[in-house]
């Protein structure tokens, strides 16, 4: 028998070593033979559960006593552990893609969440097991696993329904588990009979973690709280299998796409770095009647193992693309190491800093990037203690393995403004970052406590709270100048509290880094606008109104623009436009007003000025409009309420401030 370091790859529930006479599927698996071969019937039931953003060590089967898991212990006690599994990209698109194609990023071309999508040429195991008579479903929890990613391909249902608007919040983007399985359930009722391949993913405990009342009390990590409820997710699909009489028969796989780095190395999430924490899954292959149950096997494994795993028991040929080998081909087996691939292009794609390879053989971890590293993964399970310079031949020889991966990457394609708001909501970076030029790109672990500033600064953004985002995004974007996102958001906040010329500045290094990124123009036209760059203005305008004619925010801008042109008559006509179409948008009610100040239609003015903040009293514009009509009919003393109305609303708003400073005395509030 072969030997992988004397270490045979498996172990037994008491602890023996790999003897066993023969497993009866609807062939033999002889123990020792040198090739051994395992089917199952051509009607057996495959269910793949992948519980996203789960780490190994955060659960009872791998040693972790935090949290209760009683249905993964049920698989896990009914199948094969594989101690050592890995996934090819600490992100989601990706790591799917090589789950249900079992080629790996180089091959399948899908290198992030935003801007790729699955080759068509490429067979799914969706499509090899639909060709072969099976019903063929799928119920995805995010928006990441949309089916216009391409993950979709092959399935006879798919449900991805999520509702959610280009304000979402966290839960209009996901939807838990149990969610998940009513949109499957009926599905599911009406092919348990027959051949079946299921396909079920929750989004728990991806962040932010926020589990049912019933989970966050029992666990002191929230995290750990979500993967409970994840587990009851799991459990209650385990008792539909049960109640339809499927669960016995069926081959069910349990895993997950990415782990998570929980503060670890200085990464609080994922997509970053590429150390054990993201890379490490779970992984359980539950066979029929609950052969091999509480079996564990040693040698490391891929995520592009699963796919030709259930082609293998089903007999069926693997296409050349599959990277991957079947994993009972590892059972009661001692192989020569294998490699496993792993990359990330998230931090160069999306932050200006290095993209980061690696590959685990056998007991040792290779990192490769800006600086790299080596890591002994049996003595250190941490990765806390670098040995390129000590072990320098074993670092060459698997340098030299890494090398026999293609670094080919094709660019991500510019992504729609839809896919960036509900990427950023689930809390990734939907925007590139910019060209690099010829210098060496940062380190992304001598980076990473800065991702900390940045979530900073774009959450006090999206709280109204733009002085602490240009604090905060302004020191971030200093240390990282080519993080398109950084300068976006702070050209926004420096709008927000009318420092103009700043606020161009910032949207225009933003606008210049993403090559002219067309969800940009917007902002811009309006720091264009507020500058007096008028003519740039109407470039930007018009770009944005290809895109979107029917946006208000657009035509409110191409208003003030012919305004500030003194095109009064044509922004009267955008505006009274604007009004017949939404005749309760407070914007299209100021707009009006506002041109007819300069119209002199000074009545009607005021009354649309006042109109405008009975439908949204906090309409700043409305109220400093409003403020200098009444200062120019002499009536400061309520010109002085307006304006300290304003200075609530934007503390920074530098005009505000200046005619409060400049009323006479005697305004005093009525």
């Amino acid at each position: 028998m072969r030997r992988v370091r004397g270490r045979p790859s498996v172990r037994t529930r008491n602890g023996s070593r790999c003897v066993w006479a023969t497993l009866v599927l609807s062939v033999s698996l002889w123990g020792c033979q040198t090739e051994p071969v395992l089917t199952v019937p051509s009607a057996t039931p495959f269910v793949l559960i992948s519980i996203d953003t789960l780490r190994s060590d955060h659960l009872p089967a791998y040693g972790y006593h935090a949290v209760r898991t009683p249905a993964i212990d049920r698989l896990r006690a009914s199948g094969i552990l594989f101690e050592h599994a890995y996934s090819p990209a600490p992100l989601t698109l990706p790591a799917h893609a090589t789950l249900l194609t079992g080629a790996l990023p180089p091959r399948h071309g899908v290198r992030d969440n935003i801007g790729y999508s699955l080759d068509d040429s490429l067979p799914t195991l969706a499509e090899i097991l639909r060709d072969r008579g099976y019903r063929t479903g799928a119920a995805v929890s995010a928006y990441v696993l949309r089916s216009e990613t391409g993950i979709a391909r092959g399935f006879d249902r798919f449900d991805d329904q999520l509702s959610w608007s280009g304000f979402a919040v966290m839960a209009d983007v996901q939807r838990s588990g149990l969610e998940a399985l009513e949109a499957i359930r009926g599905w599911l009722e009406g092919v348990a009979d027959g051949p079946f391949f299921l396909f079920f993913h929750l989004y728990e405990p991806h962040a932010p973690y926020s589990p049912p009342e019933a989970f966050s009390q029992t666990h002191s990590l929230a995290y750990d709280g979500e993967i409970a409820a994840a587990d009851h997710a799991v459990g209650e699909l385990l008792a539909e299998l049960d109640r339809l009489g499927a669960y016995e028969r069926a081959v069910v796989v349990l895993t997950s796409d990415h782990g998570e780095g929980l503060g670890d190395h200085g990464e609080a999430e994922h997509g970053v770095l590429l150390y054990r924490e993201s890379l490490q899954v779970p992984l359980i292959l539950k066979l029929p009647f609950s052969r091999l149950g509480g079996e564990s096997v040693e040698t490391p494994v891929g995520l592009d193992d699963v796919s030709p795993t259930f082609l293998s028991l089903l007999g069926l040929p693997t296409p050349e693309t599959v990277s991957g080998i079947s994993l009972v081909d590892l059972v009661g087996r001692e192989t020569p190491p294998r490699s496993i691939y792993s990359e990330t292009y998230y931090p160069r794609f999306r932050l200006g800093w290095s993209a980061l390879r690696s590959v685990v053989e056998d007991r040792y971890h290779y990192i490769a990037g800006p600086a790299p590293e080596l890591f002994d993964l049996r003595a250190d399970p941490g990765e806390l203690r670098n040995l390129v310079h000590q072990q320098r031949r074993r670092t060459r020889s698997l340098a030299d393995r890494l090398g026999q991966y293609d670094a080919e990457v094709a660019e991500p394609l510019e992504a729609d403004s839809e896919a960036r708001q509900a990427l950023a909501t689930l809390g990734y970076l939907g925007q590139r970052a910019g060209d690099a030029g010829d210098g060496p790109l940062p380190d992304p672990k001598a980076r990473i406590h800065t991702l900390e500033q940045l979530d900073r600064g774009l959450a006090s953004f999206r709280e109204g709270d733009p002085a602490t985002a240009i604090a905060t995004l302004g020191g971030f974007a200093a240390e990282n100048p080519r993080v398109v996102i950084a300068w976006e958001f702070l050209g926004r906040a420096y709008l927000h509290t009318g420092r103009h010329e700043d606020a161009y500045a910032s949207l225009s290094r933003a606008f210049e880094l993403s090559n002219g990124a067309p969800h940009l123009t917007e902002h811009l036209a309006r720091a264009a606008v507020a500058t007096g760059r008028l003519t740039e203005a109407s470039v930007h305008l018009a770009s944005a109104l290809e895109r979107a004619p029917e946006s208000s925010t657009l035509r409110l801008i191409q208003g003030r623009v012919l305004l500030q042109q003194r095109r009064f008559a044509e922004a009267l006509e955008v505006a009274e436009e604007m009004r017949r179409n939404r005749p309760d948008s407070a914007d299209a009610v100021y707009l009006c007003g506002t041109v007819k100040i300069g119209l002199e239609r000074l009545e009607e003015a005021e009354a649309d000025l006042r109109h405008a903040l009975v439908l949204s009293p906090r309409h700043a514009a409305a109220i400093s409009d409003l403020a200098v009509l009444l200062l120019s009919r002499g009536e400061p003393a309520e010109a002085r309420e307006l304006l300290e109305t304003l200075v609530r609303i934007q503390p920074e708003n530098a005009h505000a401030r200046r005619l409060l400073a400049d009323l006479p005395e005697q305004a005093f509030r009525r």
